[in-house]
Order: structure tokens, then sequence, then C-alpha cells
């Protein structure tokens, strides 16, 4: 699953969230067209609404995160844009 996978996060953690964010309607499932399954998701309006409700809140955090590193961010996170 790729959504694990970019969030750090094995594929069974990711399944054992995934049915509490459907209670919210946070996520909505399509088809995949390559085999017909319903393995494509995405934000639902509802669910779009709520992630960048978060985004002042994680910047402040990593605002202040960074402020207390005694390392450079790259050699911690090497993902991270600085």
């Amino acid at each position: 699953m790729r959504l694990a996978a970019d969030l750090g996060l094995p594929v069974s953690t990711m399944s054992h969230y995934m049915p509490r964010l459907g209670e919210r309607s946070h996520p909505q499932s399509k088809r995949n067209p390559a085999d017909g399954r319903p393995s494509l998701i995405e934000l639902s309006p509802a669910g779009r609404f709520a992630a960048e409700a978060c985004f002042t809140g994680f910047e402040k955090a990593i605002v202040a995160f960074r402020r207390y590193l005694d390392i450079p961010e790259r050699t911690c996170c090497p993902r991270s844009r600085p």
C-alpha cells in the first residue's frame, strides 16, 4: 500500500486505521482500473478539509522541533525539506 509506505507505516498498521478513517468519511475508495478492485483511496472533501485544518498546527510543531535540533535536520530526517 503506497499510502503506508509514504507515511512510514507497516501496511498492517495502515489497514488498522482505515476503518476508523472510513467512519469519519475521510477516505473514499475507487475501483482500480487495472484490476477492478476498490484499492485506490483518496481523501473525500471532508477528509481534505480535516487534513488542511491540521496544517497550521503541524507547521508550528515542525518549527518548534527544528529550533531544538542539535544536529542538521538532514542527518535525522533525510527526506525532510528545510
